[in-house]
């Protein structure tokens, strides 16, 4: 599943997907606020149906400037908003998963209000961080080590994340081990190769239902 968020000239389109092993069911995708600030993002929903029910997914890509807090904080608000519509509570589905490259840091106000560490206009939520539940590490995957991310100038940051609202009361969408993937400084044929000037994060979330 592909949602487009802006032109990126000469044909291309720049945007957000989800790749599944699993049948994609249904696919919507919803602009972002803050396409006045000369960037346009987008929120990806694919429904994907798994072996243990259907898991609502939702990938985005928040704006990247650096002074660019509030035009997140928003986005992230109209996010929440969006998935808490189209996913309400409820034990008949898989705790919906959240993931992406939200460009900000886990001590930003964006990533705290959907770690449920800070509240805005009298509103707070709860998404699980899967790096802080099962993570090792500061999980830079913004790194200078990356020869691709050096160009920035920028300290090392994790600002890519996978949340899931969860775990539910069966305990499913409980991470249980999460790493970084594309890290390995070990060089390839030819010379050190880096796929992109992020690493990835990967999860493994519980999906059968459990007792405490």
């Amino acid at each position: 599943a592909y949602a487009p968020a802006m032109h990126a000239g000469g044909g291309l389109h720049f945007g957000n997907a989800v790749c599944s092993r699993w049948p994609i069911r249904h696919v919507a995708h919803f602009p972002l606020p803050g396409a006045d600030s000369s960037e346009a993002r987008v929120l990806l929903h694919a429904r994907v149906e798994t072996p243990h029910g259907v898991l609502p997914v939702f990938v985005t890509h928040l704006n990247w400037k650096l002074h660019h807090g509030s035009i997140r904080l928003e986005q992230v608000r109209f996010i929440v908003d969006t998935l808490f519509e189209h996913c309400p509570v409820d034990d008949g589905q898989l705790p919906p998963v959240l993931m992406g490259d939200f460009n900000a840091g886990p001590e930003s106000d964006e990533i705290r209000y959907l770690s449920g560490h800070a509240t805005v206009e009298g509103k707070s939520v709860y998404f699980a961080d899967a790096w802080v539940h099962a993570g090792d590490g500061p999980g830079y995957t913004f790194d200078r080590k990356n020869r691709f991310a050096a160009l920035a100038h920028e300290p090392p940051r994790r600002i890519d994340y996978v949340f899931v609202r969860g775990p539910d009361r069966q305990l499913r969408g409980e991470p249980l081990s999460t790493r970084l993937a594309f890290a390995s400084s070990e060089p390839a044929a030819g010379g050190l190769l880096w796929p992109s000037d992020h690493f990835g994060v990967v999860t493994d979330l519980a999906a059968s239902p459990r007792s405490a």
